[in-house]
């Protein structure tokens, strides 16, 4: 009898212990995406029409973690007011933990659906959602805005982005910070007409979605690795 006692907490010293998101607690490792069509739609990809970057981003890192749990709240025009409206409740110790990791990627429509809001106000709105999930101690990966310039964006948009931008640099470092709106092809408003990487001078085709996906899966597996 003694003998099957401590094999019996043996295995669960074991289990307990798993570290690849079944046993450790109860939550598994889960990644969650926050933002619009740039996380939601992948235009002109024959395989996989719609979440390509996202689901692309799960399905590499489900090789290494079996257990990973996608949670994908990114919505076609989705702005970070709307985020906030409807999303800032359902953050809370019943989805998330310490596992888990929110990727943000929006400023592009909220500065571009309020043309009057200044990159600063918008960095306000976001920064008061990023607080919350700090609270709950869940993992952050923010990405600064990409060049656009479509013909119904106002004149002023891509200032309003870089200042946008800036705060992000400011207050987002290392692994908590995705700075998309940095890399040379989507750095310059001109940039969105090159048409390796844009589509509509604001959606990406594959060539740019993959860029994205690259980017954003290392600073989500810096968190798992480390």
């Amino acid at each position: 009898m003694k003998k099957l006692l401590l094999i019996f907490l043996s295995l669960i010293t074991l289990f307990s212990f798993k570290d690849d998101g079944y046993f450790k607690n109860p939550f598994p490792k889960k990644i969650i995406f926050q933002g619009n069509s740039l996380f939601d739609t992948g235009i002109n990809h024959v395989t996989n029409n719609l979440k390509y970057v996202t689901l692309g981003i799960y399905d590499s890192l489900r090789e290494s973690y079996p257990g990973l749990v996608l949670v994908d709240y990114s919505i076609s025009g989705q702005n970070q007011v709307q985020i906030n409206s409807k999303m800032y409740s359902q953050y809370n110790s019943n989805l998330v933990d310490s596992q888990s990791v929110c990727v943000i990627w929006e400023g592009t429509n909220d500065l571009a659906h309020y043309p009057s809001k200044t990159g600063t106000q918008a960095f306000a709105g976001l920064k008061s959602f990023t607080n919350h999930l700090d609270s709950l101690g869940i993992k952050l990966v923010v990405c600064t805005v990409i060049a656009r310039d479509l013909a119904s964006d106002p004149g002023n948009l891509m200032t309003r982005i870089a200042v946008y931008n800036d705060s992000i640099r400011a207050n987002f470092s290392g692994n908590r910070l995705c700075d998309l709106g940095s890399l040379s092809m989507f750095n310059d408003r001109a940039d969105a007409s090159n048409t390796t990487y844009y589509q509509d001078k604001l959606h990406l085709y594959q060539a740019g979605q993959d860029i994205v996906l690259y980017q954003v899966k290392n600073k989500i597996q810096e968190y798992f690795e480390n």
